[in-house]
């Protein structure tokens, strides 16, 4: 069985990143989540880990992965209708997955509480 993000459930395009990245913000110590309005049926998600995070790519395509599955494990939690764009900061190449996901978990819970929310999941 088939649970990654579906290609439909993803941001692709520099466009798109750009207009959530001019959205509104919510930042924690290790991430920081970028939210805006869109167009779109459900939630889209990007994912951003620069080399400031880490010099390893290893490091940071490991963060992306632990970013994809908080999301696809917790699709309820976000407002429908809305583009997330995740960023890891700094601190975040040498935390545990268990630190990152506590992170990711109460920022998008603070995030939906400011969000009237139709959820459709």
């Amino acid at each position: 069985m088939n649970q990654r993000l579906k290609s439909s459930e993803r941001l692709k395009k520099k466009s798109d990143y750009l207009k959530v990245l001019r959205g509104k913000k919510c930042a924690g110590r290790l991430i920081t989540v970028y939210w805006n309005a869109c167009d779109c049926e459900q939630s889209r998600f990007g994912f951003i880990t620069g080399k400031k995070v880490s010099k390893k790519a290893v490091d940071r395509n490991r963060l992306r992965r632990y970013f994809k599955e908080f999301c696809r494990k917790n699709k309820s939690l976000f407002p429908a209708k809305r583009d997330f764009v995740f960023r890891a900061l700094p601190g975040a190449g040498k935390a545990s997955h268990d630190e990152i996901d506590n992170e990711a978990l109460r920022l998008v819970e603070k995030i939906a509480s400011e969000i009237p929310a139709d959820r459709t999941y």
